[in-house]
């Protein structure tokens, strides 16, 4: 039961390619991206913060509203989701 509850508290869904990165007048950042949970949109309110790459090549995702995500090695995505990263990061 306690594994149960530290998968659920801890869950993160892996990152697998990125569909789009948008900027708001408010200073969000929106990210489409399909993960392991599915699609999902990504709200960013403090994209240097909320959006690291750490130990190089692992990206480290916190959004708007406390859900984190990750992906384990940015460099294994598609081509086009590692050029855009690359304007934001």
């Amino acid at each position: 039961i306690v594994e149960e509850f530290l998968e659920y508290k801890y869950y993160m869904p892996e990152i697998t390619k990125i569909i789009s990165i948008k900027e708001n007048m408010g200073g969000a950042i929106f990210v489409k991206a399909k993960t392991t949970a599915g699609l999902k949109t990504l709200c960013i309110k403090d994209w240097y913060s909320n959006f690291r790459l750490l130990d190089g090549n692992y990206l480290y995702v916190l959004d708007a509203d406390g859900n984190k995500y990750f992906c384990k090695d940015v460099t294994k995505l598609d081509r086009k989701s590692i050029n855009m990263l690359e304007l934001f990061t």
